[in-house]
């Protein structure tokens, strides 16, 4: 933490997905409910989200997004300020059909979104990553194999996750830790799985 210029506010949580309140060594700002170690260790989206132009701005307005490379076999969602940006920079590296777009009035509450889907995603037993190094634009962590979990069932996570979205919403004095909402989604048994032709299965799933 402390090379990131992260101060830790409290001793360590116990594991390393969990959040760590810490100040920012910098700008003094205090980081809640507390980046992850796991995220700072590997580079990702840990540091200041005040003072860091780089960072994801956790008070500004971002979005979740889903893109698949079909090429590949691999799906990725993640969160982003600027999200025209980040997709182009996806699909430079292959994953060039955008599924969909879900605005948020706040970053905190992407990031929520965000990290529900992938427990949800981990859950279904989709468990392979793109191998971090061919990840140029970062977010590894944020991917799956199709041939573990499908663009529909991902949709349909991504779908209760946006109806509960009021069940996500940070108050004003954040606890370390936010619980996730319960997902009440279809069945995975009743999910089809998606073939190659990813366009026409796509457009057939695309959420209103």
């Amino acid at each position: 933490m402390l090379d990131a210029k992260l101060k830790p506010d409290v001793p360590y949580p116990g594991r390393v997905n969990d959040p760590w309140p810490c100040t920012c060594m910098v700008c003094k700002t205090k980081i809640r409910p507390g980046p992850r170690l796991n995220d700072v260790r590997n580079g990702g989206q840990g540091g200041c989200v005040t003072c860091s132009d780089t960072s994801f701005k956790q008070g500004e307005p971002a979005h979740i997004y889903l893109v698949v490379n079909y090429e590949t076999r691999f799906l990725k969602w993640g969160k982003a300020n600027d999200v025209a940006n980040r997709l182009r920079e996806h699909a430079r590296q292959g994953f060039d059909h955008d599924v969909g777009r879900w605005p948020f009035a706040l970053g905190a509450e992407a990031t929520l979104v965000e990290r529900a889907i992938k427990a949800e995603v981990r859950a279904l037993g989709a468990t392979t990553q793109v191998d971090k190094g061919l990840m140029r634009y970062k977010g590894h962590t944020e991917t799956a194999s199709l041939d573990e979990v499908t663009v529909t069932e991902v949709l349909t996570i991504i779908q209760c996750l946006i109806t509960a979205k009021s069940d996500l919403s940070i108050p004003a004095d954040p606890p370390v830790s936010v619980p996730r909402p319960t997902l009440i989604g279809t069945p995975r048994a009743q999910l089809s799985r998606d073939s190659l032709d990813g366009p026409s299965v796509i457009s057939s799933a695309r959420l209103p």
